[in-house]
């Protein structure tokens, strides 16, 4: 679930929203800061950066929108579909707000289904991602990060719920009963299911306080996960060690990197177009024709930079939060994912931005090192979240409904 972003050189503040659920920046300011960039540019770059970015201008006449800014997200529920249309009914709201969870590369690898007593959520294989995640941990955490949105949501309309990972491998999926609860229950995870994003920028090393660190902490704890938090800078330093030659490894994979470029989308109508993947102006980055971002990206995303973004996004969180799984099943791993979900939400209540930055659990031998450092077995670290306060990014596209229920 590494969140690598190609970090262009100069970032543009607007983007035009479809449906957006994960912010581009984990969800609602009208107007957006610009997103601080992770490392000097060279004058080269940038010169080259400049002409492309014309060229983009240029190509808007053949499709490419350039002219609108990001909407405001209200706090309010959706109580519409995804244009607007019509009423949802309480299915549809459900899965509405389950959609808005976190996923790994916003593949949305999931598929809902309903049933008499609660809702299934499917895998759907056809969206993973093999290279990054051979054994679909990512996956099976993207559908627990749904399932604690759904239950969320259901405890706002009333509804309990309870939640099981059942089988393994294409097989797995995620069932949840509901039932009648009473009246609807305040929750304010419920609000910030509509604010939570993943932001990908630069934090301003402002320390979190203990009360709101021990909140972040129980609202693992709550989902039978642990968390190892790392504030100290040399610890921060030492996990560098371990995260920069990872990185290293995987942007050096012509295969990882193929993988990465099926899901990166570089221009406004094709991201509109796809409802998914990584739309780069949720980054901080330009907008452009796809031929030319896909230029861009052979051209600059390359060890070095990466790494050095990797070090400036480390070193200016306040700190790393290790989600540590109790197995290394694929219900474990669901369990993993409504742990994340559950904290990326409460830091939104108390105001602190996070992202995920997993190179040091997607290469086996980093993992195996990354476990040795922290003196636990080497399945259990299983996400790795920096947090801190940053302004909001734009937000990331979603599906409408239609084309994730089954």
């Amino acid at each position: 679930m590494t969140h690598h972003r190609f970090m262009a050189p100069s970032p543009l503040k607007q983007i035009e929203p479809l449906r957006p659920r994960e912010p581009c920046s984990s969800l609602a300011p009208s107007q957006v800061a610009p997103q601080q960039r992770a490392h000097p540019v060279k004058l080269t770059r940038r010169a080259v950066l400049e002409a492309s970015a014309a060229l983009a201008v240029g190509a808007a006449v053949n499709g490419c929108s350039f002219q609108s800014d990001l909407a405001a997200l209200d706090d309010q529920p959706s109580a519409t579909n995804e244009r607007g249309e019509e009423p949802m009914d309480e299915f549809s709201f459900l899965v509405d707000h389950a959609t808005r969870a976190a996923n790994n590369h916003n593949t949305q690898s999931w598929r809902f289904r309903r049933e008499a007593q609660g809702v299934t959520i499917l895998t759907d294989m056809a969206r993973a991602t093999p290279v990054v995640d051979p054994h679909n941990r990512h996956l099976f955490a993207s559908l627990g990060c749904a399932a604690e949105n759904l239950r969320v949501a259901a405890t706002h309309k009333g509804k309990a719920s309870e939640i099981r990972g059942v089988g393994e491998g294409d097989a797995f999926h995620v069932a949840i009963e509901l039932g009648a609860q009473g009246s609807a229950a305040a929750d304010p995870l419920f609000k910030a299911i509509r604010k939570r994003q993943s932001t990908r920028s630069l934090y301003d090393s402002r320390p979190v306080p203990a009360a709101d660190l021990a909140a972040l902490k129980s609202s693992v704890e709550a989902c039978g996960c642990d968390l190892h938090l790392i504030e100290d800078p040399r610890q921060k330093e030492r996990f560098l060690e371990i995260a920069v030659p990872a990185s290293n490894t995987q942007i050096s994979d012509p295969a990882f990197k193929k993988e990465l470029k099926q899901w990166l989308r570089f221009s406004t109508d094709y991201a509109q177009k796809m409802g998914d993947g990584l739309f780069s102006a949720c980054s901080g980055n330009p907008r452009m024709p796809e031929f030319a971002g896909g230029w861009m990206f052979e051209l600059f995303y390359k060890p070095d930079a990466e790494a050095e973004k990797l070090t400036a996004q480390v070193r200016s969180s306040a700190g790393l939060a290790i989600i540590l799984s109790r197995s290394d099943s694929a219900a474990a791993h669901m369990t993993v994912g409504r742990a994340y979900q559950r904290l990326a939400l409460r830091a939104t209540t108390l105001g602190i931005k996070n992202a995920l930055i997993n190179q040091a659990i997607e290469v086996e031998s980093a993992k195996q090192e990354l476990a040795n450092w922290l003196k636990v077995p080497a399945y259990r670290p299983a996400l790795i979240v920096r947090y801190g306060y940053a302004e909001a990014l734009p937000y990331s596209y979603r599906r409408p409904l239609a084309e994730v229920v089954v």
